[in-house]
């Protein structure tokens, strides 16, 4: 069986981002594939942990995604600041894949920007890395993918449970275990009256209310905060709201144009004309909006004001895709000279966020998880929502393929997480206990 073959009965997706099917990312041909260790967000722990702990399946995951590219040249994209974690991968590297250490910014991992200080190449406005020779696949991706050519099919999904925890940890959490579950294992609170939950990095993550909700092949951490907190205040602003601000207090200072990371590898991302445009209550239409990653540097460290230029601008490109409007590939001459100087510390970012109390240690909890119950989402990443194969009363193993993917349709396989009977299935979830 071919490598993205294996990848697709496995259950492989993309784990850093919206889980891209991983065996259909890897049907290409491409010159150089790297792998994103990054894990720019804030107060996140997950990558360099992977990295350190299993090293040999993140080189070996390497050497299969550019087998199955084609590709000749690997590079393991990590932060300096990781020095074990750099000594492991280190020691596992083979010919033709070596280690490529990264500053210390955010966004870093943002696969563009990965692709820029790791070749030297610009990925055209609305465009992918592919179309200038490279894929890129995240730390705990090339671990799955390793693990699928032994015919290990993914049934976890490590994350960082952080925040008003009295244990924060790194956890291998079996998918479809609860938020709740996950936060109790740290030691968090039981009661959701005081406090709300980022889903993810405090940057790119989103809000969460219902606590029931489960972890999905997708997830990277569960950020515990009080209700209260201005950072979880901002992220929950009504749309209606970010619009009254852009029209009563945005100055058009620029700063969220010019500390745009996409903007300064020239790809024509200007978040102030979004601003602009919905303070006059007008449509924004520009085809850079095509590359805006929605990081939210724009919004949570340039704005001098504190208002959302990266809600404005998702939604008028949304509004544009909506249209039925495609991107035009345009590929910027180079980087703006200002590039290296407008690059965003981590630290001084986790300071503007008011997380420095929550910046600590989320060390690997060593010990196998068990919930009662998992409730298994038939749709977990980009890509058709799967069909049971399974039926109510069915007694299940760890591993065992409980929904396919349609006929014809892109997806991949999902494998029960815990033996237990099927208690109930709908047409959104398999609920096993």
């Amino acid at each position: 069986m071919l490598i993205h073959d294996k990848c697709m009965q496995a259950g492989v997706v993309g784990a850093g981002g919206a889980g891209f099917p991983t065996h259909a990312k890897l049907n290409c041909k491409a010159e150089i594939v790297l792998a994103n260790c990054a894990e720019c967000e804030p107060l996140l722990r997950i990558d360099q942990q992977v990295a350190l702990r299993f090293a040999d399946d993140v080189v070996n995951g390497l050497r299969f995604a550019m087998e199955a590219c084609g590709a000749k040249e690997g590079k393991l994209c990590i932060m300096g600041k990781h020095k074990e974690a750099i000594a492991a991968l280190e020691s596992a590297c083979m010919p033709g894949i070596k280690v490529f250490i990264l500053k210390n910014y955010f966004p870093a991992g943002d696969e563009q920007q990965l692709v820029c200080d790791a070749t030297g190449r610009i990925v055209p406005v609305g465009g992918l890395p592919l179309d200038v020779g490279v894929v890129v696949q995240n730390c705990s991706t090339l671990r799955n993918i390793a693990r699928a050519q032994m015919d290990i099919p993914v049934t976890h999904k490590h994350l960082t449970v952080i925040g008003e925890v009295e244990t924060p940890m790194t956890i291998e959490a079996p998918l479809g275990m609860s938020f709740r579950d996950c936060i109790r294992l740290a030691g968090g609170p039981e009661n959701e009256d005081n406090y709300g939950l980022i889903i993810g990095g405090p940057m790119m993550g989103f809000t969460e209310k219902n606590w029931d909700n489960v972890v999905t092949k997708t997830t990277a951490g569960i950020i515990v905060l009080p209700k209260n907190h201005p950072h979880l205040m901002r992220k929950d602003a009504p749309q209606a709201f970010n619009h009254k601000m852009a029209r009563t207090v945005c100055a058009e200072c620029m700063m969220c144009t010019e500390l745009c990371p996409r903007h300064q590898l020239g790809l024509n991302v200007k978040p102030h004309l979004a601003m602009r445009a919905a303070a006059y209550g007008k449509k924004y239409e520009d085809n850079g909006l095509f590359s805006c990653s929605n990081c939210g540097v724009c919004s949570y460290f340039a704005c001098p004001f504190g208002l959302s230029p990266a809600a404005i601008t998702t939604e008028a490109k949304a509004a544009m895709a909506g249209s039925g409007r495609k991107p035009e590939k345009v590929q910027p001459q180079e980087a703006m000279p200002s590039r290296e100087y407008s690059k965003v510390p981590v630290k001084r970012l986790i300071a503007r966020l008011g997380l420095k109390k929550y910046d600590v240690a989320a060390p690997f909890y060593e010990e196998p998880i068990y919930p009662d119950q998992v409730r298994m989402p038939l749709r977990m990443h980009i890509g058709a929502a799967c069909e049971p194969v399974v039926s109510i009363g069915d007694a299940v193993n760890v591993g065992q393929v409980i929904a396919q993917p349609p006929q014809g349709k892109l997806g991949v396989n999902i494998h029960a997480s815990i033996p237990g009977t099927v208690q109930s299935i709908d047409s959104s979830s398999i609920v096993i206990s």
